[in-house]
């Protein structure tokens, strides 16, 4: 009886993963567009969704990799499949694909902006003659949902890294090869700094996430936490605390939406109202990703729990109060070091940050925003920082490094 048992629990995780195989092959079937071979092209980007913010200054000639599952070419796939039946070979389908891709295109230069890509990572081992580039996409908060397989891996080559500041730098060169150069925010950069004004309104740096109410990850305890609810409650304490402190100054209090795109403004929306239905928020709402940061050039006072956008705010001499307590209150899994500055070596709380989620400490935040100590804002620029994220309007290092490589 124990072995009939032990054979029909082999035989359906058998039947699991044969299903799993067919789920994927049909995903791939129906995200198939191109069926043509891909032109051969100077540049190659690879990842359009982080990598659309740098199109503008690839020229012309360059051709577009998808990694993301979303639009397959029928002729590399088909080439993929013969090589994955035929050949022996310790790349995945994904892996074959991926350097298949940049056999037909044959680019000179190939560039990313999904500094996560593992593939990426390893395309001067299989084409030492490319030049490879990878631009830093956001801020690293030191847990493992953003940074987990970055440890697993040996020292890779690429030709060049392009971080947001000093601190990534030091970070990345435990990892890569490559000549390291800090060029902050390619998106931020595009937008000129304005002259501070005196609106005194103070906006809550939305972080909103369309997740399915059952997603799940573990704490560090392994127990599991709900993604949706986790969220929730850390906008509800943060936002609660924010209204109170702008109702007893007088101050406006608004929203910056993350979203663009009109069905999810809708979500968002409804989550905001779910949360506080009766309190005077103003939403502001953006066209489109460049238009968040002409937006945030109309105001001096901001506040999130750990978004990419509060670093580009400061950099831009911003007042942020970056309140951190996601790790404080569900203690997700390696988010011991979930905190500003990461993987700066800065305390837990400090002038414009904290990782408590105590009223008293973030009211002690939100009033050193409006304190008038122009002097100390300029100390902490220079030591707390600059060193996290650098600004270089109109992205000109960028454009060196690409008109030195072509």
């Amino acid at each position: 009886m124990i072995r009939k048992g032990k054979s029909c629990i082999g035989s359906f995780l058998e039947l699991m993963v044969l299903i799993n195989k067919i789920l994927v092959i049909i995903k791939i079937f129906f995200s198939i567009k191109k069926f043509t071979l891909p032109k051969k092209s100077n540049v190659l980007l690879v990842d359009e969704v982080t990598g659309k913010k740098i199109s503008k200054y690839l020229g012309k000639n360059f051709s577009i990799l998808h990694t993301r599952s979303e639009n397959y070419n029928l002729l590399v796939l088909l080439f993929t499949f013969k090589n994955f039946l035929v050949n022996k070979t310790n790349l995945n389908f994904t892996q074959l694909y991926f350097f298949n891709f940049i056999k037909f295109v044959n680019p000179k230069i190939i560039i990313t902006c999904n500094d996560f890509d593992r593939n990426v990572w390893n395309i001067k081992k299989f084409f030492p003659d490319k030049k490879v580039v990878m631009i830093q996409n956001n801020v690293r908060n030191g847990w493992e949902l953003g940074s987990q397989h970055i440890t697993q891996i040996k020292k890779s080559k690429i030709d060049y890294c392009l971080t947001y500041g000093e601190i990534y730098k030091k970070y990345y060169q435990k990892f890569l090869k490559a000549n390291f150069i800090n060029i902050g925010s390619v998106l931020n950069n595009q937008v000129k700094k304005k002259v501070i004004s005196n609106n005194k309104g103070l906006v809550f740096i939305s972080q909103f996430k369309n997740w399915d109410k059952n997603s799940k990850t573990k704490s560090d305890t392994n127990n599991k936490i709900n993604l949706y609810q986790s969220y929730l409650d850390c906008d509800r304490l943060l936002l609660k605390h924010c209204i109170n402190f702008c109702n007893n100054k007088n101050i406006k209090i608004y929203i910056l939406f993350r979203s663009n795109d009109p069905k999810r403004i809708k979500l968002e929306k409804k989550y905001y109202k779910k949360i506080f239905p009766k309190e005077k928020i103003i939403f502001l709402i953006q066209n489109n990703k460049k238009h968040t940061y002409q937006i945030i050039e109309r105001f001096n006072y901001f506040v999130s729990i750990d978004s990419s956008l509060a670093y580009e705010c400061l950099i831009k001499d911003k007042r942020v109060g970056y309140i951190n307590f996601r790790y404080a209150l569900y203690k997700f899994k390696g988010g011991k070091n979930h905190r500003y500055g990461w993987p700066g070596k800065f305390k837990k709380k400090g002038y414009f940050w904290t990782n408590s989620s105590s009223e008293k400490e973030i009211n002690r935040v939100l009033k050193n925003l409006y304190l008038n100590n122009n002097s100390k804002w300029l100390s902490l620029k220079k030591k707390c920082i600059k060193p996290v994220i650098e600004y270089d309007y109109n992205n000109k290092k960028l454009k060196e490094i690409l008109l030195k490589l072509t």
